[in-house]
């Protein structure tokens, strides 16, 4: 295992080896820090899905385009105030211990799988989330704007979760706010 940072010197394709120090793209279990785009020539997108990371940093001034792949983590997950994740139809898929540190990010899909869970540490936005394993709001907020699915719990967020109707959906549009 080892700490993978994104310098972007060759191309935006998070696979290229060349893009990464060391040089290499990340493997299983290697933690991956993406830091602020002015200090890299190339933004990084993904261009297959990643291995089970450990631990994934997104700094200020970061960003990541998962670009319609499969981003996964097992360990923390931070997001950096005025760092930017675009998922482009793809997933972060939490498989795991996760402490997610989101400084009021919002993400579009995302996934816990069973066994896993996922703590919040800063309110967090998202889209939608298949949840099989826990979501522990751990007093903070978490807000789902889409359809919520799976078999999981959510703890510590002093709400219920039901997923929308399509009717529902379509005419109010309202979002599920836990905690607070």
């Amino acid at each position: 295992m080892a700490v993978k940072t994104w310098d972007g010197s060759s191309s935006s394709n998070w696979a290229l080896d060349g893009n990464w120090i060391p040089f290499s793209a990340p493997l299983s279990g290697d933690d991956v820090i993406i830091p602020d785009d002015a200090t890299t020539p190339n933004d990084c997108q993904m261009t297959i899905n990643s291995p089970d990371l450990g631990n994934f940093t997104i700094q200020t001034g970061g960003s990541l385009d998962v670009n319609g792949q499969i981003l996964t983590v097992s360990g923390n997950f931070n997001i950096a105030t005025s760092s930017l994740i675009n998922t482009g139809g793809g997933t972060i898929k939490f498989d795991g211990t996760t402490v997610i540190t989101s400084n009021g990010n919002d993400l579009d899909n995302i996934e816990i799988t069973n066994g896993s869970t996922l703590t919040l540490q800063g309110d967090l936005t998202v889209n939608d989330i298949l949840n099989n394993g826990t979501v522990d709001c751990n007093g903070f907020v978490l807000t789902i704007t889409g359809t919520p699915t799976g078999t999981g719990s959510y703890v510590g967020c002093g709400g219920s979760v039901a997923p929308y109707s399509e009717s529902r959906k379509r005419t109010t549009r309202l979002p599920i706010i836990l905690g607070g």
